[in-house]
């Protein structure tokens, strides 16, 4: 998985459609995902990536056709249920904001993409 700094998260939802912004914190989405991972008999801790990744994709960090590479290679899954996954989650949850993600997407660049820690600002506090 591609270390997203928070800052670069927070970049990026500034610049966010307000649909996809609704998209990444909707419960329907959040429920969605859920039932696709549970339905494959995944551990809460795994479901917890795939939904980390999700939410790559709809900020436009991670291509939606990269999800099931990204799905198989972080949780160590066969592909055929990686892609079972990632399919499943395009169709019930991308397909309705699959423009604006396309729009929406801007991988970061090597280094770019690297972990530094961020000091909390007064706005962060209040």
């Amino acid at each position: 998985m591609q270390k997203i700094s928070r800052q670069q998260a927070l970049n990026r939802w500034d610049t966010l459609p307000d649909n996809l912004r609704e998209a990444l914190f909707s419960e329907y989405n959040s429920e969605t995902l859920w039932k696709i991972c549970e339905g494959q008999h995944l551990s809460e801790d795994k479901i917890y990536i795939i939904a980390t990744l999700a939410g790559d994709v709809i900020l436009g960090f991670l291509h939606p056709e990269d999800l099931a590479l990204e799905i198989k290679k972080d949780l160590n899954l066969i592909p055929e249920l990686a892609n079972l996954i990632a399919s499943e989650i395009d169709r019930k949850i991308f397909t309705s904001i699959r423009s604006e993600i396309e729009k929406a997407y801007s991988p970061i660049s090597e280094g770019e993409g690297e972990e530094r820690e961020i000091e909390p600002t007064t706005d962060d506090l209040q």
